[in-house]
C-alpha cells in the first residue's frame, strides 16, 4: 500500500465522500525536498512567475512548526482553524496541546500531493482533529456553527494565503465573525452575570407556574407566521396589523409591544429574551392579558408579575438554569438566541411549524437615523428627556453613531447605516436561514440591512393571503398541557449544601497547593491529593454554575506555566477564583432563601 492509499484509507471512515473527491483530483502539484534539519519539507512551483513557494520551513519545518504554536498558543483555545494543513506539522504541535483542530483545505489537488508525499494517518485517525476541502462560505459557516467552539484560534499557512488569497481571506473572515462573537458574550457575561444569577434566584423562588415551550412545537403547523420586531419600519405596518392579524400568527417581540398598543393589537406570543431591568421596562403600560408570553427564567422579575395568558418557559441558557432543568427533570424545550429579541423570535416562529416566516420591523440598520419604532421606549425616553439645548435629534443622533457605524446595503439597492453589533445580528439571520431554509423566510423592510438569505416582500403579499385566524383560535385553544410548578426554596437549600461542598474541597486542593510550596508535604503526595481533588471537581453538579462569572479564566491564568511551581500557583489562582464565585453564590441564595 502506498503513503497516498494509507492516508486515504485513514481518512475514508470519518469522510468517504472527500476520500473520492480526492482521489479524482489530480496531484503532482507539490515537490519534495529534505530541509537542513534532515526532516521532509515541500514547495510548489508558481508557474506564472518561475518562483517557489514554500509549504513549511526549508530549514526546520518541525521546529518551525513547535516555535508557532508556542508563541500563538500560550493562553489556549478549544478549538483552532488551520487554513493549509501542508505536511502537517503544525496541526501535530496542536494535537499535542489536547485542543480541536479544524482543517480548511483551499485546493484538494494541492491536498492530495501533500497526501502523496507524508504519511498523516495519525492526523486524520485523530478524534480531535476535522478537515473540509474547498468549503465556500456558507459550508465553513455552518460547520462552525455545529461544532459551536467556546475560543477559536486561526493559524494561517503562508503560502497558502500567497496562493489562494481569495478564499483564505474569506475563511478568515468567517472565523473572525465567531471571534467577535465570543468577545461580545465574554464582555455581556462580565458585565451582566450576575444579574442573570441573582435573576434566577428570585424568580425560582416566585414564578407561579408556566408550561413548557416544547408542548407548542408544531401547532401553528403549515400556517404563516408574522415576527413583530420594534425596527423603524414598524411604523409603516402598524396600519395594516389588524388587517394582518386576520392572516397571520402574530408573534411580537417586547420591544415592539408599545407600538401595537398604540393601535389596539394583541399580539398571540410576546418573547422576552433580555434580562435586565431596562428591557422590562418595555412592557409599561403595553400588558397583553391574552397573549402568551415566551421567555426564560432569567429574566427581569416583574416580567412574570405581568398578566399573561400563560407563560411558556423555555430551556434556560445559563448555567444556573440548566442545573434547576436538570434538578427536577425538566424538559422545557430550547430557544435559539443571537444576542437580539428577534432571533429568539424567529426560532420561537420556526419551532411553531411556520409554513413561512415573514419579518416586520427587521431593520438592523438606522434607516433616516432612526433606532427603533415612534413608540418604543428608546425613542419616547429620547423625546421626554429632550430640552432646549439637548433636543432627541442629539440623543438619536448619538445612539446611531456612538458604535462604529458604517454603511451597507439595503433590500432598495442603495446604502444605509448600521454597526457592528447589528451585523453580527444580520450574520446570525443569514446562517440560521442557511441552517433551516424550510420554513424561507421573508422580510418587510425594504431599507433593512440586506440578507441575501432572507428574500424580500411586501405590504401587498400578505395582504393577498387568505384569512385563517379561526384556525389559529382553534389551535391555541387544543392546547393542553398541565401547569408546572418548581420547589424553589428545596430546591435553593440543596443547592447552597452543594456550593458549601465545592467551597471546602476548594480550600483542601488551596491549602494543600500552599504546603507544597512552602515545602511542609513532599510534592508526591500534594499531587497525588490534587489529582483526588480534581477527580472530585469534575463530577460536581455545581462546577459549570460557578464557572459561569469566569467568562475569562483563560486570560487570567496567562501563559502555560513552564515548571512544575509555576503550575501549581496557575492551580492556586485557579482555585481562588472558583471559590470567589462560589462565596457569591452562597450569598445570594442566603439572602433570598433566609
Amino acid at each position: 500500500m502506498t503513503i497516498f492509499e494509507a492516508n486515504c484509507a485513514a481518512l475514508y471512515t470519518k469522510n468517504p465522500e472527500l476520500v473520492d473527491k480526492i482521489q479524482s483530483s489530480a496531484g503532482g502539484l507539490v515537490f519534495p525536498k529534505r530541509a537542513r534539519s534532515g526532516q521532509l519539507t515541500a514547495y510548489i512551483e508558481q508557474s506564472e512567475s518561475q518562483n517557489i513557494r514554500w509549504l513549511h520551513s526549508s530549514y526546520d519545518p518541525e521546529g518551525e512548526a513547535k516555535r508557532i504554536v508556542q508563541a500563538s498558543y500560550s493562553s489556549g483555545a478549544e478549538t483552532v482553524v488551520v487554513i493549509g494543513m501542508g505536511l502537517g506539522y503544525t496541526v501535530r504541535e496542536l494535537i499535542k496541546e489536547q485542543c480541536q483542530v479544524l482543517i480548511v483545505e483551499p485546493d484538494v489537488a494541492l491536498m492530495r500531493s501533500c497526501f502523496e508525499l507524508v504519511d498523516i494517518q495519525d492526523i486524520l485517525k485523530n478524534p480531535l482533529v476535522y478537515l473540509l476541502a474547498e468549503p465556500d462560505y456558507e459550508t465553513l459557516m455552518l460547520f462552525l456553527q455545529e461544532l459551536d467552539p467556546r475560543s477559536v484560534l486561526i493559524f494561517e499557512n503562508p503560502a497558502y494565503m500567497n496562493l489562494y488569497p481569495e478564499q483564505c481571506a474569506m475563511y478568515t473572515g468567517v472565523v473572525q465573525k465567531f471571534k467577535e462573537k465570543d468577545i461580545i458574550n465574554k464582555n455581556t457575561i462580565k458585565r451582566f452575570g450576575k444579574r442573570w444569577v441573582r435573576n434566577i434566584v428570585k424568580n425560582l423562588l416566585e414564578l407561579e407556574s408556566f408550561i413548557p415551550l416544547k408542548a407548542y412545537r408544531g401547532l401553528m403547523e403549515g400556517l404563516p407566521i408574522l415576527v413583530l420586531a420594534a425596527g423603524p419600519s414598524l411604523d409603516s405596518i402598524l396600519p395594516y396589523v389588524h388587517e394582518l392579524s386576520r392572516r397571520f400568527v402574530l408573534v411580537a417581540v417586547d420591544t415592539a409591544c408599545k407600538s401595537l398598543k398604540t393601535v389596539d393589537c394583541t399580539p398571540d406570543f410576546v418573547v422576552v429574551a433580555d434580562p435586565q431591568y431596562w428591557n422590562a421596562r418595555h412592557l409599561d403600560w403595553a400588558v397583553f392579558p391574552e397573549s402568551r408570553l415566551v421567555s426564560e427564567i432569567a429574566v427581569w422579575p416583574s416580567v412574570f408579575h405581568t398578566k399573561w395568558k400563560h407563560v411558556l418557559l423555555a430551556a434556560s441558557q445559563y448555567p444556573l438554569g440548566k442545573y434547576i432543568e436538570s434538578y427536577v427533570s425538566l424538559e422545557l424545550g430550547p430557544i435559539r438566541a443571537g444576542g437580539s429579541v428577534a432571533t429568539s423570535a424567529w426560532d420561537f416562529a420556526r419551532q411553531l411549524g411556520a409554513s413561512t416566516i415573514y419579518m416586520a420591523g427587521l431593520d438592523l440598520a438606522y434607516p433616516n437615523c432612526k433606532s427603533h419604532a415612534r413608540a418604543s421606549t428608546f425613542e419616547q425616553h429620547a423625546l421626554h428627556s429632550a430640552t432646549k439645548f439637548k433636543p432627541a435629534e442629539t440623543a438619536l443622533f448619538i445612539a446611531v453613531n456612538s458604535a462604529n457605524a458604517y454603511c451597507t446595503s439595503n433590500y432598495s439597492g442603495s446604502t444605509v447605516k448600521t454597526d457592528k453589533r447589528l451585523a453580527l445580528y444580520a450574520w446570525w439571520f443569514s446562517r440560521m436561514c442557511m441552517l433551516y431554509p424550510d420554513p424561507p423566510t421573508r422580510n418587510l423592510s425594504s431599507e433593512g440591512f440586506f440578507i441575501p438569505e432572507m428574500a424580500r416582500c411586501t405590504i401587498e403579499d400578505l395582504l393577498a393571503l387568505p384569512e385563517c385566524r379561526n384556525s389559529i383560535n382553534e389551535r391555541l385553544l387544543t392546547v393542553s398541557y398541565e401547569r408546572l410548578t418548581i420547589q424553589g426554596k428545596e430546591l435553593l437549600k440543596d443547592l447552597h449544601s452543594k456550593l458549601a461542598g465545592l467551597m471546602a474541597l476548594l480550600q483542601h486542593g488551596i491549602t494543600a497547593i500552599e504546603a507544597a510550596i512552602e515545602g511542609k508535604n513532599t510534592m508526591q503526595s500534594v499531587l497525588k491529593l490534587l489529582d483526588t481533588i480534581e477527580a472530585n471537581l469534575m463530577k460536581n453538579e455545581t462546577k459549570d454554575l460557578v464557572g459561569f462569572l469566569l467568562p475569562d479564566i483563560d486570560e487570567k491564568l496567562g501563559p502555560k506555566p513552564k515548571t512544575l511551581e509555576e503550575s501549581l500557583l496557575v492551580t492556586k489562582r485557579l482555585y481562588e477564583d472558583i471559590t470567589k464565585s462560589t462565596e457569591w453564590h452562597i450569598k445570594i441564595i442566603e439572602h433570598y432563601l433566609f
